[in-house]
């Protein structure tokens, strides 16, 4: 996007995200286009108010050449799960909401949607955090790393915690990613690491037991033996998902809900879906991977333009990673799951 843009003011903005005014942009194409830059909330709601339909979105993403998507089982989850991702932003914004909340992306991409809509007085970033990127060469760079940091809102201020707390959003299960994020600061500002966790401490929408999944260990980094964040909330609706499958793609992926799931593992069993189901969503891009330079900023790319994949309703797996969730990405599907959650939110 050009440095020229207007910027709409608010708490929830930074220099990625500088709205282009409603005559600059006539039409959508320009989000399905810049394929590295995942369309702002603030812009899709504009649009929405606008008068901008779905039909206007699979019209146009015709003319770039997409297929319409399969995904009506995708835009049935995420109908269940709306009025969950409402709870949740709206119990972030009640009982963290003077902290500046890092969704990490890509999985919390839609509770970061939901909350700059619903919340749009609350400070909100949508951070790129991919472990691919987080454990990537580019991190192990000093100077790369802390002015990726410090240009999304990771600064001083904050892990230092002398004017502001902060707070990191993740779908799940164990905070990996919060892990990595707290080294690398207290590496590059001389920090103890369990000073900097407990200046910025990471929620999940689900999380394992306490005592984790087995080591787990990249390269040169610290492995992980423990669950590193918590719950935000219990949802105490075992008995929703025992009346009826909110979730069927999550189904096809671990099997249907059991009455003893929670005493399994310990997990609001709800949660757990709900997690896995935003992990499932469409998305804009592929993970992240490494940084490049653009326009004096240090910013997050995937490094290569991933397969768009046509049936986002197939969960693929056959042969996938049990480690991980099975990524799906086509960035017109994703507008139209960005596009629904806020109309519906706006309601």
């Amino acid at each position: 996007m050009s440095e020229d843009s207007n910027e709409t003011t608010g708490p929830s903005q930074d220099w990625r995200f500088k709205e282009k005014s409603i005559a600059q942009h006539p039409d959508i194409k320009d989000l399905l286009t810049e394929r590295e830059v995942r369309p702002s909330p603030v812009h899709v709601a504009q649009l929405i108010r606008q008068g901008l339909t779905e039909a206007d979105i699979l019209a146009q993403g015709q003319e770039l050449g997409y297929e319409s998507p399969e995904m009506s089982l995708t835009l049935t989850e995420l109908n269940n799960a709306t009025p969950y991702i409402r709870k949740i932003v709206d119990n972030l914004a009640e009982t963290y909401g003077d902290r500046r909340i890092f969704f990490l992306a890509r999985d919390s991409e839609l509770l970061y949607d939901a909350y700059t809509t619903l919340h749009p007085d609350k400070e909100a970033r949508l951070l790129p955090a991919s472990m691919s990127l987080l454990r990537s060469d580019d991190m192990k760079d000093a100077k790369k790393a802390n002015d990726f940091f410090n240009d999304n809102g990771l600064d001083d201020e904050v892990v230092n915690g002398d004017t502001k707390k902060a707070l990191l959003m993740d779908s799940g299960f164990v905070g990996r990613a919060g892990h990595q994020i707290w080294y690398l600061l207290s590496q590059l500002h001389g920090r103890d690491f369990e000073d900097v966790r407990a200046q910025i401490p990471i929620k999940l929408v689900s999380a394992y037991k306490s005592e984790g999944p087995p080591e787990y260990k990249v390269g040169d980094f610290p492995p992980i033996t423990l669950r590193w964040g918590e719950a935000l909330m219990d949802f105490d609706s075992d008995e929703e998902l025992a009346q009826s499958d909110s979730f069927p793609k999550v189904t096809s992926l671990i099997g249907p809900y059991k009455n003893n799931d929670r005493f399994m593992d310990e997990r609001d069993p709800l949660a757990h879906r709900l997690s896995i189901a935003l992990q499932l969503m469409p998305h804009h891009n592929d993970a992240f991977t490494r940084l490049i330079e653009k326009d004096g900023h240090e910013v997050a790319v995937s490094g290569s333009d991933a397969p768009i994949r046509q049936d986002v309703d197939d969960v693929m797996t056959e042969g996938r990673d049990t480690r991980q969730n099975p990524s799906c990405v086509n960035p017109l599907a994703a507008l139209i799951v960005q596009y629904r959650l806020i109309k519906n939110l706006l309601v």
